[in-house]
């Protein structure tokens, strides 16, 4: 079983990965909504996978 944290990463990697295009760029808006998740916990998320990724 996934802590929530994990499971919302996950949830918004693939959204991101379904619906982002070089010309669209998803907000946190967009991807929280989607993934039904608070907006400041999608962001916070976000910001520590950009850690782990660059």
């Amino acid at each position: 079983m996934f802590s929530k944290a994990t499971e919302y990463a996950l949830r918004a990697t693939i959204f991101i990965a379904q619906k982002s295009t070089e010309e669209t760029k998803l907000s946190i808006d967009d991807i929280a909504k989607a993934i039904d998740s608070p907006k400041s916990f999608t962001a916070k998320i976000l910001q520590q996978l950009t850690k782990i990724i660059w």
